[in-house]
C-alpha cells in the first residue's frame, strides 16, 4: 500500500511540473553554442540586438571557425553581414573588440535606442567587399592564452544612405568565452 501511495504521489508531482517544460525549453535553446579547437573550448553567445535608423536592415555579426579546423592554431572568424537596403550602398565596416561590455546607451551621441555592446579596446577595419557581401575578419587564438578569456564584439557599418554624412548601423553584440 505504501509503495502504491508513493508512486501515485510521484505521478501527481510529475503532472504538476509538466507545465514547466514548454516554459523553460525556449530558454534552454538560447544557451551559448560551444565548439572545441585544440586545447580550448569556445562558448558563443549574444549580448544584445543591433540598431539602425528606420527603413534599414540590422547588420548581423556571427562567429565560427574555418571548415575542418580542429587542431591548433585556432582561428576565430567574425563575420559582419549587411542587410538590405544597405547592400547596394557604399559602406565602411568596422569591428569593435573589447574585454568588457559597457551596455552604454548611445542616445546622447545621436543614436536613440542604440547600445554600445563592446568596449572599443580595439577597432578593426573589416575587409572591403562589394554590396551586400559579408566581411570576415580572422583572429588567430594563441595556444598560451591566459584562461578563462572573455571578449566582446560588435560590428559597425558606416553606410552612405544618400545623406551628406554616413549613417552608423550597429550589429548585434557577441560574447566569446574561451576555457
Amino acid at each position: 500500500m505504501r509503495i502504491s501511495a508513493r508512486l501515485s504521489e510521484g505521478i501527481r508531482m510529475r503532472n504538476r511540473l509538466l507545465w514547466i517544460v514548454p516554459v523553460l525549453a525556449p530558454l534552454a535553446s538560447q544557451a551559448s553554442a560551444q565548439q572545441v579547437c585544440g586545447p580550448h573550448t569556445f562558448f558563443f553567445g549574444t549580448t544584445g540586438p543591433g540598431c539602425v535608423p528606420p527603413g534599414t536592415g540590422v547588420p548581423t555579426l556571427t562567429t565560427g571557425f574555418p571548415p575542418f579546423q580542429a587542431a591548433p592554431p585556432c582561428t576565430l572568424l567574425l563575420t559582419l553581414a549587411p542587410t538590405l537596403p544597405v547592400a547596394g550602398t557604399i559602406s565602411t565596416r568596422f569591428l569593435i573588440l573589447g574585454a568588457s561590455n559597457p551596455m552604454l546607451d548611445l542616445t546622447a551621441s545621436g543614436l536613440p535606442g542604440c547600445t554600445l555592446l563592446a568596449f572599443p579596446d580595439v577597432v578593426a577595419v573589416m575587409p572591403s567587399v562589394p554590396g551586400g557581401t559579408p566581411s570576415t575578419l580572422a583572429v588567430p587564438i594563441p595556444l598560451n592564452l591566459a584562461l578563462p578569456a572573455i571578449a566582446y564584439a560588435q560590428g559597425v557599418i558606416l553606410a552612405n544612405l544618400g545623406g551628406t554624412l554616413p549613417v552608423p548601423l550597429l550589429s548585434n553584440g557577441i560574447q566569446v568565452t574561451i576555457v
